[in-house]
């Protein structure tokens, strides 16, 4: 067993790369999930002589699926996808192939084979909640804090405005598969959440919501994803923020990094993906965004606290009852897409 990566480790690094010069060309752009690069990993790349980065984030999955249909006019060369949507984009043609990169191995194979050949994977976890446990006597263990919430917590929710998320707790309190395309069920679902419209605070991504209101102490629980507590905690200077996975069960999410197919830096978007599975960048990158990696390799380099963490690691119970992201039909995605439509109006215009 390898020790974990340490401040030094990083420094020299860094000293190793700092007499190179930074390119001049244009920087690689990014479309990702805030406070999904760590910052030391930037560095490390921006030491060596490669173009700058510049980064440029996304909310949701369907916000990022929108501009996608139009991958010919994208302005991003990298976007970090679900394990849906790369096998998708990958097939139709919007991705270059990046499973011949030379650090394509690091990863597991699970995660390989989800990503698929146009994609490399980058980091997974599970659906659950965050809430401030200032507020909470008890660890709110289940999706029905949300959609029957105690009076407290009315005007305290937040939820995602996205065709599986939106849906999820009212589907699996009531003993639906998040996925489902029965009828009756997402009938259920839209009346459930909707008679919760005047409860919810808002349809915005937790990490977006803290960071860009000034009312963000009055969001005191949220659906997020896991590690999300971290980044909260970090911003906001304190340890108040908690992770849990209702008892009900969640889904399994893989984010993949792809290159648009017409990036005109498609060979500057392969070294950076390849950058970013060297096993020691990818331990760095971990730690910091505290996330759980797909990288086995660099889970060598990795600590204790890190590698033993059950909010980023769930055990194999919370797993067995979660699912794992997969494709629903045009006709499954176009009634979500009215029926979140109209939950969204109903609560905008109560607000």
């Amino acid at each position: 067993m390898k020790l974990p990566l340490s401040q030094y480790a990083l420094t020299a690094l860094i000293a190793g790369s700092s007499s190179l010069s930074i390119a001049s060309e244009d920087p690689l752009r990014l479309y990702l999930w805030e406070d999904s690069l760590s910052q030391q990993a930037q560095t490390l790349w921006k030491e060596k002589d490669h173009p700058a980065l510049r980064l440029d984030y996304f909310d949701n999955d369907d916000e990022r699926n929108r501009l996608m249909l139009n991958s010919e006019e994208l302005p991003f060369d990298i976007i970090v996808l679900d394990n849906v949507s790369a096998t998708f984009y990958g097939s139709n043609g919007s991705l270059v192939k990046v499973n011949d990169l030379a650090n394509y191995t690091n990863s597991h194979q699970r995660w390989n084979q989800a990503c698929g050949e146009y994609a490399i994977p980058y980091f997974w976890g599970v659906l659950g909640i965050v809430y401030r446990e200032q507020h909470f006597d008890t660890t709110p263990s289940s999706w029905n804090t949300i959609i029957n919430p105690d009076p407290d917590l009315s005007g305290h929710i937040g939820l995602i405005n996205d065709s599986i998320e939106t849906l999820l707790p009212a589907l699996m309190t009531n003993g639906h598969a998040p996925y489902t395309t029965s009828m009756p069920a997402l009938k259920q679902a839209y009346q459930t959440t909707s008679s919760v419209t005047d409860d919810i605070l808002t349809f915005e991504y937790s990490i977006s919501f803290v960071r860009s209101h000034r009312d963000a102490s009055k969001l005191h629980l949220a659906m997020s994803y896991s590690g999300d507590q971290y980044s909260l905690n970090e911003y906001e200077e304190i340890k108040d923020w908690q992770f849990v996975v209702p008892e009900e069960g969640t889904t399994i999410w893989v984010d993949c990094l792809a290159i648009n197919k017409y990036s005109p830096h498609i060979k500057q978007a392969r070294t950076f993906l390849n950058f970013i599975l060297d096993e020691q960048v990818a331990a760095i990158n971990a730690l910091q965004v505290m996330a759980a990696t797909t990288n086995l390799a660099a889970m060598q380099h990795l600590p204790a606290s890190y590698t033993e963490d059950k909010t980023l690691f769930p055990s194999q119970d919370v797993l067995d009852k979660s699912f794992i992201d997969r494709a629903l039909d045009k006709k499954n995605i176009s009634l979500r897409a009215k029926i979140i439509n109209s939950i969204v109006s109903i609560h905008e215009a109560k607000h």
